[in-house]
C-alpha cells in the first residue's frame, strides 16, 4: 500500500536530512521505539536522533522495498536496511555498516497512517577501513566474536 511505504520512506529520509520535526509528524502519539541504541517514544527518538546529529555523530540508511500487510486500520511494514556511519578506533578511520530488516506497526486514525512501533533485527555488521592505504595494525588487539574459538 503506497500510503504506508510514504509514511515508512518519510521517517527515514527526515532523519537522514535532519528534518526533525517532520520525522516525528511520521510517528503516532506514544509510539514505541526499541533499537540498539534508543529506547522510548517515537517522539523522543527524534529528539536523541537531533541531539547525536548536532553532537556531530552522522548516519544514512540505504533501504529496501517496503512490504506491508493491513487488516483495517493496522498495519505492519518491513524494509531491508542497512545504517552507515563511521567511527575511529584505535586512530583507525573506519566504515560501519549495520544490516538488518526495519519493521514497523501501523495504526491509520482520521484515515492518515502513522508509525505506532518501530524496531529492527541486527543481521550482521561490516567494519571496514575508510582509506584503504591505512595500516590496519593498532586494531590487532581487538577481538570480535568471530575470532573466538
Amino acid at each position: 500500500m503506497s500510503e504506508i511505504s510514504e509514511v515508512v520512506l518519510l521517517e527515514r529520509t527526515a532523519r537522514d536530512t535532519a528534518r526533525w520535526d517532520l520525522m516525528a509528524s511520521a510517528f503516532a502519539p506514544g509510539a514505541k521505539v526499541e533499537l540498539s541504541w534508543f529506547s522510548g517514544t517515537g517522539e523522543e527518538f527524534a529528539a536523541a536522533s537531533r541531539r547525536m546529529h548536532e553532537r556531530g555523530s552522522r548516519s544514512f540508511h540505504t533501504l529496501g522495498a517496503v512490504s506491508s500487510q493491513v487488516v483495517g486500520d493496522r498495519a505492519l511494514a518491513s524494509e531491508n536496511c542497512t545504517v552507515h556511519t563511521t567511527a575511529t578506533l584505535a586512530g583507525v578511520e573506519l566504515n560501519l555498516a549495520s544490516h538488518g530488516r526495519l519493521f514497523q506497526r501501523l495504526l491509520r486514525t482520521g484515515g492518515e497512517w502513522r508509525i505506532s512501533e518501530l524496531t529492527m533485527l541486527y543481521c550482521q555488521d561490516v567494519v571496514t577501513l575508510a582509506n584503504p592505504a591505512d595500516d590496519p595494525s593498532p586494531l590487532a588487539g581487538y577481538s570480535f566474536p568471530f575470532d573466538r574459538p
